[in-house]
């Protein structure tokens, strides 16, 4: 789904999303310094844009909303999934460096995070946006009953950076086309 792709793209996990431990410790401040965002604001606009121009359609209000219920189930039940195989790989983890310092051995248990609940963190974020443009798509629903004209969310992919141009004779001719391609451009 795009919602889960991006937001996988976005926490800079890396490959292997759930396995191992980040950098970070468990909290918002940990989840902002992992996606590199300054502040809960940024994170919650960058989720806003993502919703906004991967996933809702343009003047589909009912359309839209089923969607994001149906995106918010899905993320709602990642996130509990992300969060108890990253407890658990967490306690299997440091249950293993409790045995190699029984025996002797020079080991730290890390008070980081693992990556599955640094994402688990991040679904939850995106749990809370969607809950708030759902609102938005409930009120454009009941505008749109009453005749008032609803407030369009969806943000408008911005236009390629290439547009197309004629090219004359001459630059045609500079590309050293083949005579087959010429002949049937009519370009002598």
């Amino acid at each position: 789904m795009a919602m889960q792709g991006n937001l996988l793209l976005k926490s800079k996990v890396g490959l292997s999303a759930t396995h191992g431990f980040t950098s970070y410790e468990a909290g918002i401040d940990g989840l902002l310094k992992q996606t590199g965002l300054k502040s809960k604001e940024e994170l919650h606009e960058m989720i806003t844009n993502i919703i906004r121009k991967k996933i809702l359609l343009p003047d589909c209000d009912k359309r839209n909303l089923k969607i994001l219920k149906a995106v918010k189930v899905i993320l709602k039940d990642e996130s509990r999934a992300y969060k108890a195989g990253g407890t658990a790989e967490r306690n299997y983890i440091n249950s293993k460096i409790k045995k190699y310092q029984n025996s002797g051995e020079q080991a730290s248990i890390s008070q980081n995070i693992t990556k599955a609940e640094m994402l688990a963190q991040l679904y939850n974020e995106a749990i809370v946006i969607l809950k708030k443009e759902i609102r938005h798509q409930k009120t454009n629903k009941v505008k749109s009953f009453f005749g008032l004209k609803p407030k369009d969310y969806h943000i408008k992919p911005e236009p390629p950076t290439s547009t197309r141009r004629v090219m004359t004779e001459e630059e045609i001719r500079e590309m050293d086309l083949p005579k087959e391609i010429l002949d049937e451009l009519n370009i002598k």
